[in-house]
């Protein structure tokens, strides 16, 4: 589905709740993404091929939701906040905790498998181009040396594959970790690799996933991504277990 012109005709007895709930789906299955902007009133009104009151009554319905929020001189948005259940303190709070990167990586082993499964039997021909996309950009991005924009593209990457997963309550839950998957996953881009040619070895590990997605082999997905998260975890103990190491040597030597 095209990002940019994602709402269809609506044809309802009562168009202002369907039209508001056609809006509503798509942001639980994240096409319209926090902070997205919405088309002005009059072209969405012709996109959904209703009348203006009808859509006005619409968006008034999402805007007391929370779902939208209006912003002097840029119109409607998707809420910012939305879907943000873990705040920055939360964040904070899991950061300073030394197993947290362990215990969120077992916890994406967990949902991500099962959503890598789901998205090799449901997932439509777009969705597998949207993670086929992100898998080249990634690929792209590390070819130049660019630890950024691997990264997002590693992040694009796996949520693509939460969302052809097709279940909104764990489409939902990502959104609401995300700050804390893109935290992680920039973290161990640039310090359990050593530069761009050591990323490399998750190149592998990303297309077996993709091509399993491809290929519509649910076990097949499911055993790659569960073995590439596996791999995540394996790396992120040891370098806790070198910083444990590193610590003690420092007091030992201090003492001396």
């Amino acid at each position: 589905m095209d990002r940019s012109t994602p709402f269809t005709a609506v044809n309802a007895p009562n168009v202002s709740a369907a039209a508001a709930a056609q809006i509503r789906e798509l942001i639980a299955r994240d096409v319209l993404r926090p902070d997205d902007p919405l088309p002005g009133e009059r072209d969405l009104a012709e996109q959904m091929e209703i009348s203006r009151t009808s859509i006005r009554g619409a968006l008034q319905m999402l805007v007391t939701e929370g779902l939208l929020i209006s912003k002097r001189g840029a119109g409607l948005r998707v809420a910012a906040e939305l879907g943000k259940t873990v705040k920055d303190p939360v964040l904070k709070l899991l950061e300073t905790v030394s197993d947290t990167t362990v215990h969120y990586l077992a916890y994406r082993r967990t949902i991500e498998s099962e959503c890598a499964r789901l998205a090799a039997l449901n997932a439509s021909p777009a969705e597998r181009t949207e993670i086929h996309e992100a898998q080249s950009a990634f690929l792209e991005a590390l070819e130049v040396g660019d630890p950024e924009r691997a990264a997002a593209a590693d992040v694009d990457f796996h949520m693509a594959i939460i969302a052809a997963a097709g279940n909104v309550v764990m489409i939902q839950l990502a959104r609401s970790l995300y700050d804390l998957m893109e935290r992680q996953i920039e973290t161990s881009h640039q310090v359990v690799f050593d530069g761009a040619g050591a990323w490399r070895a998750l190149v592998p590990q990303h297309a077996a996933i993709d091509d399993a997605i491809s290929a519509r082999d649910a076990e097949g997905a499911q055993s790659a991504m569960h073995a590439h998260l596996s791999y995540l975890i394996e790396l992120s103990e040891q370098r806790q277990q070198d910083r444990t190491r590193d610590s003690f040597a420092r007091m030992r030597a201090a003492r001396r």
